[in-house]
């Protein structure tokens, strides 16, 4: 079951945080991603790495379309000087994949390479954050048996 390979302790957030505060932690704690939780603990969405360069890139689409796309700016110096300004709540997505602490391993595994996805976070019934499974938790129980 995921409550017997979960990680307990979960990096959060909230949505009043910077992206400095945010940047700063993923950095010195080395993770990719931390979940976006408010006063009472509730799950309301997760920010990656991902997101963070999205925000400096948000015309990233026509980057991609047009590799001479030329800038005005440069983007990442840009969101330097806002960092201290914005905000988790303008950056975070409330688009997750939650699993129960009962739920079968089996089933998160399945959603984790079907979704591809590297996390899941663990809510009890009223929405509480308690965990997280990371698919190398999964992998790690396999190799270790």
């Amino acid at each position: 079951m995921v409550k017997d390979i979960m990680r307990h302790s979960v990096a959060t957030v909230t949505p009043d945080d910077t992206l400095k505060e945010v940047a700063n932690r993923m950095f010195h704690d080395r993770l990719s991603a931390l979940a976006v939780v408010d006063e009472q603990n509730n799950l309301l969405g997760v920010i990656n790495d991902r997101d963070l360069i999205k925000a400096a890139l948000p015309d990233y689409k026509s980057l991609i379309s047009n590799l001479n796309y030329s800038m005005d700016v440069e983007p990442f110096e840009e969101l330097l000087k806002q960092e201290d300004k914005i905000k988790v709540s303008q950056l975070y997505r409330d688009e997750f994949e939650v699993a129960r602490p009962e739920t079968r391993i089996v089933e998160v595994a399945a959603m984790m390479i079907f979704k591809d996805i590297r996390r899941v976070f663990v809510t009890t019934a009223d929405n509480k954050l308690c965990g997280v499974l990371l698919r190398k938790d999964i992998v790690n129980m396999v190799i270790r048996g």
